[in-house]
């Protein structure tokens, strides 16, 4: 069933929604059509026992300005189970948001942010940041050393001020 967003910039998608459940739905910028780079964005919604909407954290991967997704390039380069504890980890996140916390995610520096996964021997981090109801997921790495090495950090960093100044419109 197509529904029009509340705020008539989105139309989204959803099936069979019941109280109780967990639902995803997509959303469309219809502006988004007269770009370049189109995007959806993947919202999981849950719904309470008495029907009442729990809060919505949209997840977004970042775009660079060459147009590709530098954590979604590094999802895609793993083998399928650390891929898939990371999708696992991901809906957590999503789910959460910020109240995420360890041994899921940590802060570290603010406002970057670290989703912790581990898999066997690999250690793996996605670093992403908050802005609002959206999550940024910047990009991802296998971790090698004791701490997050500054360079990702700073990383995250200019590429959530460019996301900033591309779509939070304004200045970081």
């Amino acid at each position: 069933m197509a529904v029009p967003h509340p705020a008539s910039r989105f139309v989204y998608r959803s099936d069979n929604v019941h109280p109780g459940r967990q639902f995803g739905l997509a959303l469309l910028e219809p502006q988004a059509l007269n770009r370049k780079q189109l995007t959806i964005h993947y919202v999981s919604c849950k719904l309470s026992p008495t029907g009442q909407e729990v809060t919505i954290y949209r997840l977004e991967f970042y775009q660079a300005p060459r147009g590709d997704y530098p954590a979604r390039g590094f999802l895609e380069s793993l083998p399928e189970g650390p891929r898939m504890k990371a999708a696992a980890w991901l809906g957590l996140l999503q789910e959460k948001g910020p109240n995420l916390q360890r041994p899921y995610a940590d802060v570290l520096e603010e406002p970057i942010r670290e989703l912790r996964i581990s898999f066997g021997t690999l250690e793996m981090r996605l670093l992403y940041f908050i802005h609002g109801k959206s999550i940024v997921v910047t990009h991802g790495f296998l971790k090698k050393t004791r701490k997050v090495p500054k360079k990702e950090i700073e990383l995250a960093k200019r590429y959530r001020n460019d996301w900033l100044i591309t779509f939070g419109g304004g200045r970081p």
